[in-house]
């Protein structure tokens, strides 16, 4: 027995099982059927029609050849049965719902629009149908009126293929699998997919799709992804470098929040940071012993001799205060009468101060005196010095204000401006040297060992009055308006004078072959040293800086990029601008002190004649 008559066979035995349980017989309902009267060809056929209950569709032929015509539509299934049995001498399990001749077709079928593809053969023969007919042995109509036939297209393809409309249905087959496609990701683990199509062949007119996934997909592994660094927090910062005056402290952090793995990137910037940091001052100032009374200047009527201390004993730490007091002592001298016959002129006292100009922040009083005590006589000599003087007053600071202030980038630099006669104005740069500096800078408690004057607006230029001109100051001044200065100014703005209060700045080659080449390092106290960025560096500033060392500044020159190598610490200046005639390099334009954009690989070195 061939694998089709077992299978047919088990379908007759699910049938018999199927007849002996059912009791009340299952209606079919309202199926599609085309509904056409007399046509040549059933393709012309397009409209359908709903059948009633225990209904099917048919089609009938009459005429033959060029002849035949069709007829299509809703019939009793009890009709097609017993129709069937009039046309054929076969046994009751002879074919139901078809009847043919050689001149008509009569054909049943129970699917929506099936009866299409009724009586289509040339001769409506039966024999002509052995390319798609229902099985002989099985009354596809009488069994459809039970249950659902077709509703099991496996088996209806076997015995009721044509009843069921599947003539032309094609099921679907696999193609092979395609080649697994690349890993979805380029590094740690990801998925790889390979596809399938229903192809082989194709479903076609109703037939069963292929069973089963059209796509699988497994597990790949890439080689592990990289890992950037990122920067752990900051450490506490250092003890500050010195417990007196200006210094340095410092912190660090690590690459280590991830560290770096698997080719990952080092984290970007500087593992450590350095400010600067101030405990206390050092020492105050103390005066020396006054020295010795100078000589008189007149010998006789009276003159005046004087005497000096220094604020040397010890002198003032950075951001220690001054000695109080005046650093110069006056007295009455040789007050005996002239022996001559004639009678040179003498002061008579002081007449009383005048009201101050202003209330605080620095005015002018005066007092006058006359030449009468005695008056010269015809022949005897004027009297000498000004019969009027001048002195500042209410030098004390305004409420919430200050005589000398600095405007720049730092608290420490900037144009110096004063608030001089009621109001602020700017101090023109005749005469202004060092020495004034450093006086502003006492007067400020700030450092004034290493401070320097710029001239030429270095700083820009103000908008405010011009208040002191052609000031002078001596190296133990600790006032500025102490100091000798004019108030007719004849400046312009372009002649600001700017302060910068620093310690002095030492200058030192490393890396190098000899003591007059290497990498520029610079400091403020002579312990912390730090380096110089190369950034707009020129010939005009290796000049600056082989000229602090003491060397010739012919043929000096400079060099970038780490020649001498790589220094350490903090890098202290960048962007300076000289013209090469300073004497030092905060003379020159720069910035802010530590501020910079650069890493050590940028540290500039000077080669010097």
């Amino acid at each position: 027995m061939t694998d089709f008559d077992q299978e047919r066979s088990m379908w007759y035995y699910t049938v018999l099982v199927c007849f002996m349980v059912v009791i009340i017989p299952r209606e079919i309902c309202c199926l599609d059927c085309y509904n056409c009267t007399n046509l040549k060809n059933v393709s012309d056929c397009h409209q359908i029609t709903v059948c009633g209950a225990n209904q099917g569709c048919y089609t009938d032929t009459t005429g033959f050849g060029d002849q035949t015509r069709f007829t299509m539509g809703c019939r009793d299934l009890t009709v097609c049965t017993a129709h069937s049995m009039a046309t054929t001498t076969s046994s009751p399990l002879s074919i139901i719902g078809r009847a043919t001749s050689q001149l008509e077709c009569t054909q049943c079928c129970g699917v929506d629009g099936c009866n299409k593809h009724l009586c289509t053969s040339g001769t409506h023969a039966i024999s002509s149908q052995t390319d798609c007919v229902d099985d002989v042995d099985f009354d596809c109509a009488q069994v459809s009126s039970l249950f659902n036939v077709c509703g099991n297209r496996n088996h209806a393809k076997i015995v009721c293929r044509r009843f069921c409309g599947l003539c032309e249905a094609i099921d679907g087959g696999w193609s092979v699998w395609s080649s697994w496609s690349k890993c979805d990701t380029t590094c740690g683990s990801g998925i790889e997919t390979r596809s399938r199509a229903c192809d082989d062949p194709p479903v076609e007119n109703g037939g069963l799709p292929c069973i089963g996934n059209s796509t699988e997909s497994q597990g790949c592994n890439m080689p592990p992804c990289p890992v950037n660094g990122g920067w752990a927090l900051w450490s506490a910062w250092d003890s500050c470098s010195h417990s007196c005056g200006i210094g340095l402290q410092g912190r660090t952090r690590h690459c280590s929040n991830p560290s770096p793995s698997h080719g990952g990137l080092q984290c970007q910037g500087n593992p450590t940071d350095v400010e600067a940091c101030f405990l206390r001052s050092c020492a105050d100032g103390v005066w020396s012993s006054w020295s010795s009374w100078g000589s008189c200047s007149q010998t006789c009527l009276g003159g005046l001799t004087s005497r000096q201390r220094q604020c040397n004993s010890p002198t003032p730490s950075n951001f220690g205060h001054d000695c109080v007091g005046s650093n110069r002592e006056y007295k009455i001298c040789n007050s005996i009468p002239c022996q001559v016959h004639s009678v040179n002129g003498h002061w008579a006292s002081w007449h009383s101060w005048s009201t101050c100009s202003v209330s605080c922040g620095g005015g002018v009083k005066k007092r006058t005196r006359t030449c009468t005590n005695p008056s010269p006589t015809s022949n005897g000599l004027a009297c000498i010095g000004n019969s009027e003087d001048m002195n500042v007053c209410n030098i004390f600071n305004c409420p919430g204000a200050s005589l000398v202030r600095l405007i720049g980038p730092t608290n420490f630099e900037g144009r110096l401006e004063v608030f001089y006669n009621g109001g602020w104005g700017t101090v023109c740069d005749d005469s202004f040297s060092d020495i004034d500096a450093r006086t502003v800078c006492r007067m400020m408690n700030l450092p004034w060992t290493g401070a320097i004057a710029l001239p030429s607006a270095f700083y820009g230029q103000g908008t405010l009055p011009i208040k002191l001109d052609d000031v002078g100051c001596s190296s133990t001044d600790n006032n500025l308006f102490a100091c000798t200065f004019s108030t007719y100014d004849n400046c312009g703005h372009s002649e600001d004078v700017g302060v910068a209060c620093y310690p002095p700045l030492k200058v030192r080659l490393r890396g190098g072959s000899s003591s007059h080449n290497g990498r520029i390092e610079v400091s403020f106290d002579g312990t912390v040293w730090g380096t110089v960025c190369d950034d707009g560096f020129t010939n005009h500033n290796a000049e600056v800086v082989c000229r602090m060392l003491g060397f010739t500044t012919h043929n000096a020159r400079y060099t970038s990029t780490s020649t001498y190598g790589q220094g350490s610490g903090e890098i202290l200046l960048d962007d300076i601008v000289c013209t090469g005639s300073e004497d030092t390099l905060l003379k020159c334009k720069h910035n802010k002190i530590t501020s910079h954009n650069c890493d050590h690989g940028e540290d500039v070195g000077v080669i010097c004649g």
